[in-house]
């Protein structure tokens, strides 16, 4: 329904198959590295995703992984978003105080809403929800920067 989907053509159940057979894959532009590369040496960085081991391979190949300072995947440490435990034991092992800190993804139930729970900063990089003014969203991550920027160190 979300998706607009005429379901008399296309049910949720198709869409659930089709989803199980395509490989999805991560793309980090060249653009969104210089960032990570410029920003890491003012920003302590963190990963933290539901997201397979397959994460650091990624991370590895787009030569990234040097640019945060821990990585924490959901199948590691036994939690996974949107479990409020996840994002506790992130705060206790990184020992960052959320209320300094900006919590960036793309999804508003795991990334957005939870966060903003535990007193992080929440963004969005998803441009679904731009026009929302009540959600914190911007295009790509060379605009949140600019915003951070602007607003923070100015």
């Amino acid at each position: 329904k979300k998706l607009n989907l005429n379901e008399k053509y296309f049910s949720p159940e198709d869409y659930f198959l089709y989803r199980s057979k395509i490989k999805s894959s991560w793309h980090i532009n060249k653009k969104e590295i210089l960032l990570l590369k410029k920003y890491h040496k003012i920003h302590n960085f963190y990963i933290a995703s539901n997201f397979s081991l397959k994460a650091f391979a990624i991370l590895r190949r787009y030569k990234i992984d040097k640019y945060f300072k821990k990585i924490y995947i959901s199948s590691q440490i036994k939690f996974e978003k949107p479990n409020l435990n996840f994002y506790k034991f992130i705060i206790k092992d990184s020992k960052i105080n959320p209320k300094n800190s900006f919590f960036v993804g793309d999804n508003y139930n795991l990334d957005y809403k939870v966060p903003k729970s535990l007193g992080f900063k929440s963004i969005l990089i998803n441009q679904l929800y731009l026009k929302n003014k009540k959600i914190n969203s911007f295009k790509n991550l060379k605009n949140f920067f600019d915003h951070l920027n602007k607003n923070v160190y100015h």
